[in-house]
């Protein structure tokens, strides 16, 4: 067998019950992937590339690389959801074919990142072996819930 992690995740009918991850000759982490939020927006954007990269350190992984430009279009894409990333990207400089986005709005930035942390969809790029470029961009809405959104060139 290969050693590794894999997320198992149980489901009735069309809905995901729970996600439990299983570890196969490797150390888990020993802390809590996402800290308890703390529901604060008053620099979302920051607090999200903070746990975002300690995901990462406590699976022995580089942080991403944060690029200005990327997160100049991730922030654009929130704002505008018809935006095309892929050429966004492409006229800031990043020869790309195509750009994957992750958008989620909770109550908080902890939410969001937990949410993308226990995903059978985004884990894998989450913890993937590759030290890439990414952009990052997040506002707090009116409502008092916050937006955040990743931009990772393929």
């Amino acid at each position: 067998s290969q050693a590794g992690e894999w997320l198992l995740a149980l489901r009735q009918g069309s809905i995901t019950r729970t996600t439990l991850p299983v570890y196969v000759d490797m150390e888990p982490p020993e802390e809590l992937l996402v800290p308890q939020p703390l529901r604060s927006t008053d620099d979302p954007a920051g607090r999200a590339r903070q746990l975002l990269d300690e995901v990462r350190d406590s699976f022995e992984l580089e942080p991403w690389r944060w690029s200005p430009v990327l997160d100049g279009v991730a922030l654009a894409s929130l704002e505008d959801p018809s935006l095309d990333a892929s050429r966004q990207a492409t006229d800031g400089g990043f020869l790309v074919e195509e750009v994957e986005t992750w958008r989620c709005v909770d109550a908080s930035v902890e939410d969001c990142v937990s949410s993308w942390a226990w995903s059978v969809e985004h884990r894998p790029r989450l913890l993937e072996q590759l030290n890439r470029a990414a952009g990052l961009g997040a506002r707090a809405l009116p409502d008092g819930r916050v937006e955040v959104g990743v931009l990772l060139p393929r």
